[in-house]
């Protein structure tokens, strides 16, 4: 299902028949209408009224998502991910978060804007407050990018100033909507009603339905004697889980053991979920729709129902738990000589967390592993030998440390800080991608139809744009233009690791790659390096594992069907269509949760003064953007008239201290400003201010005159 040759073959005038287009690309009649329909829901074809097609974009239209501003106009995000302004009198009824066809034109100035002229409403409900005005109920959105009051007919059971989701249904005149009360999530001050809300907002739902339940309580609690059979009994072996401190969903175990032709033999066992959610059922169907858990700080929104993600289907310790096991040899030079995929039953010996497994690993003695040393320095041994084959093949690490936000039972963050990981989830992190890689490869020697886990090459023109920009940071980066291997871009920021900007430098470079995600063709793993590579160890929390297991299971059990061959390959599309836009919506909210929580703990300490590094500059809205170094993100105002731009917006110069500024320089700190409500903290450099703050511009009125410059 080829859409891009699709689209070559179409063009904005003549419309072409389904025969000849069907002829043109030789795709089936039902293969090309599905095609077709796709892309016509997306805006990319138009079907005309005597049934043939034309494209809808060319060098004068685009599609893309409109991204409103609060004031009333808006950005095109289009699909080269490109923006393109629009006039608030130019949205065509549009609305934020609506996908749009526009028609681009230039201005005398030179600057290109555009005009919306199709619509494709993706966004239907919507998360607000109710209030009363004047006798009249309204909605008031979260959304600051939606400022107009909506209309309430009817309460739908809600009270003043509950949290409420609702469906807008029609508009009147001034701007103003009617809308209906589909869900009420409670009242304002609620227990994370603040996360709650942000993922209602994104369409992640929170509870599931009666359906649902009801298939999930004629779920068995524990394992039955006569499921037992065929399958491979390891609940004797020495198997173990390892997570972080405080999860509680555990779908994968480790076991190893050195061999006597001194190979290692590696065991990674995966929750057997696919055995207790069936393929068609309510509870699948809700897996498919929901396609990831989503994690923010103190809540967790799962793909299933406590009962399996934490019961039947977790690995907890000293209980039987139906697994699918990948059991592999691999030699010193880190290289799978045989493996095993099996389904099995485990029995954990001990939940152990990434903590204590690194103290451990450090020489410490951490009570109740003590008998577990050395198998864990024998798995940190085969960890850094799959390490090195990773980076003979040329695997790109990303890894810049992480945000951790700490809260209390109610949600409210009580301290922030850096994460760095150790060894222990570095090991978990190989073992389990040699797994993926394994599983991967067994399917693919089949030949059968099969989800893949893939980071396509990135995009010449980005990565360009990237060389540049690392040029005038003071990096040299040597990339040829062309094919460009994964090695190539390792070797260069091996080159810089030390560097104190090194992740300035990495976030610039995932800028300009593109996002990994779910498909039915096999494009390989650019980041990894890895030809071969899918997603087969979280199928509790991640949709695409489960439809893998499905997969293996029917393969190992001799039930798969080849004559559904085709079938099979189009679901397979529709469930990486889905699972990766459900990934995108999850890391969008884990995002959105991380702004709001870092400036909810940042709102009783106005004044307070910082540490942090420029990130970023923004000449046209005058800012700088910082990070602290726990990676709370803000913004600094950059004296209006009073600084000079140079070097495409990576260095600016204060006329009234002739300090210079550029990105990666570290800067003292004031915080003037943290609302939880717009997610954005502000801040001012306080670098030897001699007067007050003008607070009318939130700006620097006076530096103290002296020579100094912060140089990357």
């Amino acid at each position: 299902m080829d859409k891009e040759l699709l689209l070559k073959r179409l063009d904005l005038e003549n419309g072409k028949s389904l025969k000849r287009l069907s002829h043109e690309v030789e795709m089936d009649y039902a293969d090309l209408i599905n095609a077709l329909d796709l892309l016509e829901k997306n805006l990319k074809v138009k079907r005309q009224n005597d049934g043939s097609y034309i494209k809808t974009e060319d060098a004068s239209h685009v599609t893309g998502i409109l991204n409103m501003s609060s004031k009333g106009y808006g950005f095109i995000i289009t699909d080269n991910g490109k923006k393109v302004f629009v006039h608030s009198s130019k949205l065509g009824g549009a609305l934020n978060g609506d996908r749009v066809l526009a028609h681009t034109y230039k201005l005398a100035d030179g600057r290109v804007t555009a005009e919306v002229l199709e619509v494709k409403a993706t966004k239907h409900e919507h998360v607000g407050m109710v209030y009363k005005e004047k006798g009249v109920y309204y909605v008031k959105l979260d959304n600051p990018k939606f400022p107009h009051p909506v209309i309430l007919t009817d309460l739908g059971g809600a009270y003043i100033d509950n949290k409420v989701v609702v469906k807008l249904s029609s508009k009147m005149k001034n701007n103003c909507y009617v809308g209906t009360i589909i869900s009420v999530l409670g009242h304002k001050n609620d227990p994370h009603m603040d996360v709650l809300s942000i993922m209602r907002e994104l369409g992640i739902p929170s509870k599931f339905s009666k359906e649902v339940m009801d298939e999930v309580a004629m779920i068995p609690t524990e394992v039955n004697a006569d499921e037992l059979e065929d399958r491979l009994d390891l609940r004797n072996d020495k198997i173990f889980t390892i997570d972080g401190d405080t999860a509680k969903d555990f779908d994968d175990a480790v076991s190893i053991e050195k061999l006597a032709n001194g190979n290692y033999k590696l065991g990674v066992h995966i929750a057997d979920v696919s055995h207790y959610v069936k393929e068609g059922s309510f509870l699948d169907k809700e897996a498919f729709f929901r396609g990831t858990s989503v994690y923010t700080p103190g809540y967790v929104t799962p793909m299933l129902p406590h009962k399996l993600s934490n019961g039947i289907c977790s690995l907890n310790p000293d209980v039987d738990r139906l697994t699918l096991s990948c059991i592999m040899e691999i030699n010193e030079n880190g290289e799978v000589i045989d493996s095993d995929i099996v389904p099995s039953v485990i029995r954990s010996k001990k939940r152990m967390t990434y903590n204590n497994v690194n103290k451990v690993l450090n020489g410490e003695e951490v009570d109740g592993y003590q008998e577990y040393a050395d198998t864990l320095k024998l798995m940190l041994e085969l960890s850094y030998i799959l390490r090195n084959r990773k980076e003979k093949l040329g695997s790109i690490s990303f890894d810049t440390g992480e945000m951790n936000i700490e809260t209390d039972k109610n949600g409210y963050p009580i301290n922030i800080t850096r994460t760095e990981r150790g060894e222990a989830e570095r090991i978990i992190e190989d073992f389990m991608i040699s797994a993926n890689e394994e599983v991967t490869r067994f399917a693919k020697n089949v030949g059968i139809p099969f989800i893949y886990r893939i980071h396509e090459e990135p995009d010449e023109e980005k990565l360009d744009d990237f060389i540049k920009t690392a040029f005038l940071l003071g990096f040299d980066i040597k990339l040829k233009s062309g094919h460009i291997k994964p090695k190539d871009i390792q070797k260069e920021l091996y080159k810089i690791e030390d560097d104190p900007n090194y992740d300035i430098l990495v976030n610039f470079l995932l800028r300009s790659m593109k996002k990994a995600k779910y498909s039915n063709s096999n494009l390989h793993h650019f980041g990894l390096a890895l030809r071969n590579y899918t997603h087969f160890t979280s199928p509790i929390r991640r949709y695409p594992d489960l439809t893998v297991h499905r997969a293996l299971k029917s393969l190992l059990y001799g039930e798969y069907d080849m004559f559904k061959f085709n079938q099979i390959e189009k679901k397979y599309y529709k469930i990486s269509e889905q699972s990766s836009m459900c990934e995108q919506r999850s890391k969008e909210c884990e995002r959105a949760v991380g702004k709001m929580k870092s400036a909810e703990y940042l709102s009783d300490k106005i004044g307070e003064n910082y540490e942090g590094q420029i990130t970023g500059i923004q000449a046209d809205n005058q800012k700088a953007y910082v990070k602290l170094d726990n990676l709370i993100c803000g913004v600094v105002d950059l004296p209006y008239d009073e600084y000079e731009m140079d070097t495409e917006r990576i260095r600016f110069t204060s006329y009234n201290t002739d300090y210079i500024y550029t990105i990666g320089s570290r800067v003292p700190l004031k915080l003037i400003k943290s609302d939880k409500k717009t997610k954005t903290i502000e801040f001012v450099i306080d670098e030897g201010i001699d007067e007050e703050l003008d607070n009318e511009k939130n700006k620097v009125k006076v530096y103290k005159k002296s020579k100094k410059k912060h140089n990357i």
